[in-house]
Parts: C-alpha cells; sequence; structure tokens
C-alpha cells in the first residue's frame, strides 16, 4: 500500500492552505486551512471561510482537539483530513490504531508536538488499562504484573517513535514466569 502524501507546513493563518471550490461548486466557498499543534491538548483543524458576497474573511472555525490529525489529498484532488485519537481507549485498540498510522504514512512528516501527543496519550492510555486490568488480578501476579506495566511505560517512554506499539500484551492471569525485564520488552 502506497503511504499517503502529507500537506505539512500548514500551521497558522500565513501558512494556511488555500482551498478554491468556486469553480466546482457554487455552494461552497474559498477557505484556508490548517492545522493547529499544542502540547498535551493535540491537534485541530482551523478553517477561515471568504464570504462570497463582501469577499472579507470570515470568522475562524476550530474543530475539537484529538490525538492528531493531518491535511491529504485524495485520489479526485479534494483535500482530505484524517484523525487518531489515542486517548480513553484500550491499549489493544491504541496498538491497532497506531499501526494503521505507521502503514498509512511516513511519521517522519509529523511535527515533533505530533509525536510528542501521540507517546503521551498511547502511555496514558496504557497507564489507565493497565490499572483496570490490575484490578482483576490476586495474589502473587499482582507484583509480576507490576512490574511488567513499569517496564512497558518506560519502553514507550524511551523507543523509537515508530516502536511505539510494539510492547507486548498485556500478560495473562495465570503466567507467573512471564518476562519482566525491561531488555526482554526492547526485542
Amino acid at each position: 500500500m502506497n503511504k499517503r502524501n502529507l500537506l505539512i507546513g500548514h500551521v497558522d493563518r500565513e501558512t494556511a492552505l488555500f482551498v478554491d471550490y468556486a469553480g466546482t461548486d457554487k455552494r461552497r466557498k474559498k477557505k484556508y486551512v490548517w492545522i493547529e499543534s499544542h502540547p498535551l491538548l493535540g491537534d485541530r483543524i482551523a478553517t477561515q471561510t471568504i464570504s462570497p458576497r463582501t469577499g472579507k474573511l470570515n470568522k475562524i472555525q476550530y474543530t475539537r482537539y484529538t490525538t492528531l490529525v493531518y491535511l491529504f489529498k485524495d485520489s479526485k484532488d479534494q483535500l482530505r483530513s484524517k484523525r487518531y485519537n489515542f486517548r480513553d481507549e484500550d491499549a489493544a485498540y491504541n496498538k491497532r490504531e497506531f499501526a494503521k498510522l505507521i502503514a498509512e504514512i511516513d511519521t517522519t512528516k509529523l511535527v515533533d508536538t505530533q509525536h510528542f501527543n501521540v507517546r503521551i496519550d498511547i502511555m496514558t492510555s496504557f497507564r489507565a488499562d493497565s490499572y483496570r486490568e490490575l484490578g482483576k488480578r490476586k495474589g502473587p501476579v499482582i507484583e509480576h504484573f507490576a512490574t511488567w506495566r513499569n517496564n512497558t511505560l518506560f519502553f514507550l517512554q524511551k523507543c523509537p517513535f515508530e516502536l511505539l506499539a510494539s510492547y507486548p500484551d498485556l500478560p495473562p492471569y495465570h503466567n507467573r514466569i512471564a518476562s519482566t525485564k525491561p531488555e526482554d520488552l526492547e526485542e
């Protein structure tokens, strides 16, 4: 599968992507589109349309924050966006979504703030999911599970961006001898 060609560098009104639908559809307006990235908040799309009657710029409209948003053009040369949200989900969901993200785009084209937000949201979600799982465990496996969780969080903090979703799945309840060493998680 070919990776999508990201439209990068459109980060504020001055560098916004100009979209002119006037020739193809009279109901659609001319507009400026860009992505704002904020640490810990995530990304949001900002659009500012041009009034067809007056030719003046309308008020800027923003979408809600999500972990990651990127812009691209589809096969019909239409502007599209794709969102990824790694918040408030379970760890298995995040692993699947991150694998889709890596397959879809060249992540080296993302800015550092986007890398940071994805990493933090995956770590936060993993931590919340692991605490839910910890409540389901009893006896001596609790200590093993806590060690595994801490080592996995350390791995998520230090690993290269492309390997964020390569941590092992939650250990089963009955497996007391599964590895808890940090070097085993890095493979």
